[in-house]
C-alpha cells in the first residue's frame, strides 16, 4: 500500500454523503443496520485446532485472532481463547429476532449432552 493509495481511499470516503454502507466490512458491536439476506440457517466453522496464539512474528504473540468479516446471516466461527485455558471465543452473526431461538437450541443441546453423560455414568 502506498501513500497515494491511502490518500485516494480517504478522499473517496470523505466524498461520500452516506458512509454507513462502507462500514459493513468492520466488526461493529451492536451494529444492527446490516442487510438481512433472508437466510435463517446457521453455518459453524471450527478453528479450534488452529494454533493462532503460538505464532510470533517478532513483536510478540497475537492478542486476538478472528474472522475479518461476518457478512452473512448465520455465519459463525468457534476459535480458541488467547489465554490458552481451554475456553472458546464464538463469533456469530444473527438477526436480533433469531437470538432467542439460538439460545434455546444452544442451551437445550448442552443440557441434553450433560444429562446424557450423567446418566451414562450410572
Amino acid at each position: 500500500m502506498t501513500d497515494e493509495y491511502i490518500r485516494s481511499a480517504l478522499d473517496f470516503v470523505t466524498s461520500q454523503e452516506e458512509v454507513s454502507p462502507l462500514r459493513n466490512s468492520f466488526h461493529i458491536r451492536g451494529y444492527s443496520d446490516a442487510p438481512f439476506l433472508g437466510n435463517p440457517n446457521l453455518v459453524v466453522g471450527s478453528w479450534t485446532n488452529m494454533q493462532f496464539y503460538a505464532a510470533d512474528f517478532g513483536w510478540g504473540k497475537p492478542t486476538y485472532v478472528g474472522p475479518r468479516l461476518l457478512n452473512i446471516d448465520g455465519k459463525s466461527f468457534i476459535m480458541p481463547s488467547p489465554q490458552d485455558d481451554g475456553s472458546l471465543i464464538i463469533a456469530l452473526r444473527l438477526q436480533t429476532e433469531s437470538m432467542d431461538s439460538f439460545k434455546n437450541y444452544f442451551y437445550q443441546e448442552m443440557f441434553l449432552k450433560k444429562s446424557f453423560a450423567g446418566s451414562a455414568k450410572m
